[in-house]
């Protein structure tokens, strides 16, 4: 009954026979991060083990850090976060990352594939967005300010814009540069480095005067997010 209170009886129909289409055009997935997620599926992963279940195992890699991020800056977006945290999230994040291809490959090699997985997935992949940003931007120490919502908008804007594009191109298709791959391993490589030279350097000025460090890197994931987006 729930389901009728947003979808006509046509669109049920339509629901139901949806098959998902879409391509990774990045160089990253295509040699790096594709064929380490098929060792993964063929090396650890058993046919027995459900699509759903591996989506919500590498969405679990995203809220635990984020959760034991939250207790340690009492639910901020600014604090002492410790090293060996970053680095277990940095992990964690390729961990999430990892799987998220891994659900998709094990869905087509069970010959499980539905219109609910598909749908389960990419709603575990829009929180989190979210959720990695709210860490990300508390290891940057961005504050509670215009910084952090400048950034969650660039953040969110590939997600949106690649979801947008699927609604009138019946697909998704990621370009060169996008979120999901290169953004994903960025995000990656913020939490170790920031677990290696402490959260502190995010404030520290840059080499340009009166620039802080974080500063220069959201410029640079405004650069990455409009070379994503305008690539499509």
């Amino acid at each position: 009954m729930l389901i009728r209170d947003y979808l006509n009886e046509d669109e049920e129909k339509k629901m139901v026979n949806y098959k998902y289409k879409g391509a990774d055009y990045s160089i990253l997935y295509k040699y790096v991060l594709s064929p380490m997620a098929e060792w993964v599926l063929n090396t650890f992963i058993p046919l027995s083990l459900a699509p759903n279940v591996i989506t919500m195992i590498s969405f679990a890699c995203t809220v635990i850090p984020h959760i034991i991020i939250g207790f340690y800056v009492n639910w901020g977006v600014t604090g002492y976060v410790p090293a060996w945290l970053c680095i277990i999230t940095g992990v964690l994040k390729s961990l999430y990352s990892t799987l998220d291809n891994c659900d998709g490959k094990q869905a087509r090699r069970t010959k499980s594939s539905s219109p609910l997985g598909t749908l389960f997935d990419h709603g575990c992949d829009a929180m989190n967005v979210t959720i990695t940003y709210i860490s990300v931007a508390t290891v940057l120490q961005f504050d509670a300010s215009a910084t952090a919502i400048i950034g969650y908008l660039v953040g969110i804007a590939p997600f949106c814009t690649a979801l947008w594009e699927q609604f009138f191109l019946d697909g998704l298709y990621l370009p060169i540069i996008n979120g999901a791959s290169e953004g994903s391993y960025l995000v990656v490589f913020l939490f170790i480095f920031s677990g290696i030279k402490g959260v502190s350097f995010w404030k520290e000025e840059s080499l340009i005067p009166s620039v802080r460090n974080n500063q220069i890197i959201l410029f640079g994931c405004v650069l990455l997010a409009i070379l994503s987006v305008s690539s499509k």
